[in-house]
């Protein structure tokens, strides 16, 4: 399980530098969401590895 928070942890981090420096050649109403998404699931991963720990 660790693993896996640890991938979701790192995939959130890319997710929200790749929205953060991207510039959409068609921008949507939607745009501003995106860095916002990326930060739940770096708090996700955060939350699994946290939880990961708690348990052994």
């Amino acid at each position: 399980m660790k693993v896996v928070g640890i991938t979701i942890l790192l995939a959130g981090i890319i997710f929200t530098i790749y929205t953060f420096f991207d510039v959409p050649e068609i921008s949507t109403p939607t745009k501003w969401l995106e860095p916002w998404i990326g930060v739940l699931v770096i708090i996700t991963g955060a939350l699994t590895i946290f939880q990961t720990r708690k348990q052994q």
